[in-house]
């Protein structure tokens, strides 16, 4: 029997702050030190604590993908199977190694990339013809690693190739052909439904009209938040098995 899939997205809520800077977050208040991404400005795709003490909360709240999952739970539970994550940094004293933010719990601790189930944003192929998944974790560097041997991850510095975005659910499906290569569980759910297929795009759609809604927007303090998907996809604290 294969193993359920996890879930390599979670919600997460908007804000903007007084530069027009548009960023998510799993925290729904405002505090000193907030967990965001960016989505626009020079920032864009970078995670990392902020105040957001000044900011403004939008009243729209919006799927998105976590840079990997974890493969292994750490004894204690520190650390759980399947746990989305975003990078924060890299490393510099331990090699292969990344600063993670958990979606699930709001931790920080250090991960092994080799450790992480990272999600395919696009995908690259270098001067031998050899093709490459690319995930973009800050401006300046990105994780990539050949097709079918997630195990090789590795950090490249530098701007992310221009190659188009994968669509969401070829981002969710390629995501589940890599962690049943790097888990070691070949069997399971496998492909997606035509209809999930369908379903993960549109969802996909609404996020984007969401963010155009959002970057056109002035915002006057905090209001409250819709959730636009069905109620059965609501996700615990705890990461989930879904097939």
């Amino acid at each position: 029997m294969g193993e359920p899939q996890y879930n390599c997205q979670a919600t997460v809520w908007l804000f903007k702050d007084e530069q027009d800077n548009v960023f998510q977050s799993p925290q729904r208040y405002l505090s000193k030190k907030h967990i965001v991404r960016y989505m626009t400005g020079e920032k864009t795709e970078r995670a990392t604590f902020r105040n957001t003490s000044r900011c403004r909360r939008t009243e729209k709240r919006m799927w998105t993908d976590a840079h990997g999952c974890s493969i292994a739970s750490r004894p204690g539970g520190s650390q759980y199977r399947g746990e989305r994550l975003w990078v924060i940094g890299f490393c510099k004293r331990y090699p292969g190694w990344v600063r993670v933010i958990s979606l699930d719990t709001e931790r920080c601790f250090r991960a092994e990339m080799r450790a992480i189930s990272f999600v395919p944003r696009f995908q690259t192929v270098d001067s031998s013809g050899r093709e490459h998944y690319i995930t973009p974790v800050a401006p300046d560097w990105f994780v990539q690693w050949p097709v079918g041997q997630p195990e090789l991850v590795e950090r490249k510095e530098g701007p992310w190739p221009d190659e188009p975005t994968f669509e969401a659910a070829l981002r969710k499906q390629n995501f589940r052909d890599e962690w049943a290569m790097l888990s070691g569980f070949t069997s399971g759910p496998g492909m997606m439904s035509a209809e999930q297929w369908a379903r993960e795009n549109e969802f996909e759609k609404h996020a984007s009209k969401t963010l155009e809604e959002v970057l056109g927007t002035s915002f006057r303090g905090e209001s409250a938040v819709t959730d636009h998907r069905p109620h059965t996809y609501s996700l615990p604290i705890r990461p989930s098995a879904q097939s």
